[in-house]
């Protein structure tokens, strides 16, 4: 698996690929929520970056997918969710990359094609879920 150059990124983009990233992972007190986005570029010619916040399976090993959607709740904690990933659209893929960076603390050196993804994340997680490596920032 190898992180993507920024204008590597941006050229897949333009060539209608989708690309992600794992943004962070945050304890609750009812687990360990990761957090990744996937920039995707839609037929009515814009680009679409979906925020997905899901709780850490204590059965994942590394599918990353799988995973239960979180939201907030009433005390600004999180809860499980079955709700859709939050949208933002874009007329630009620099536009989409600059938001993942800028306002969702993305990094511009951490951006993967489409399906290494999970990949990344079995990687972030050396013996499974609860082992977090360091290069998750915790929020």
């Amino acid at each position: 698996m190898k992180y993507l150059a920024l204008h590597h990124a941006r050229t897949n983009l333009g060539l209608g690929m989708s690309i992600e990233q794992l943004i962070d992972a945050s304890e609750h007190s009812q687990g360990r929520v990761l957090r990744w986005v996937c920039i995707d570029y839609s037929q009515e010619s814009e680009f679409v970056v979906s925020e997905f916040k899901a709780f850490e399976d204590e059965s994942a090993s590394s599918d990353i997918y799988g995973l239960y959607a979180v939201e907030s709740d009433s005390d600004g904690g999180a809860q499980q969710a079955f709700s859709a990933p939050e949208e933002h659209e874009f007329d630009s893929a620099d536009d989409a990359i600059d938001f993942v960076v800028s306002k969702l603390g993305g990094s511009p050196e951490h951006f993967l094609n489409q399906g290494f993804l999970e990949e990344d994340y079995g990687r972030r997680f050396a013996s499974g879920p609860g082992n977090l490596l360091n290069r998750i920032p915790l929020s």
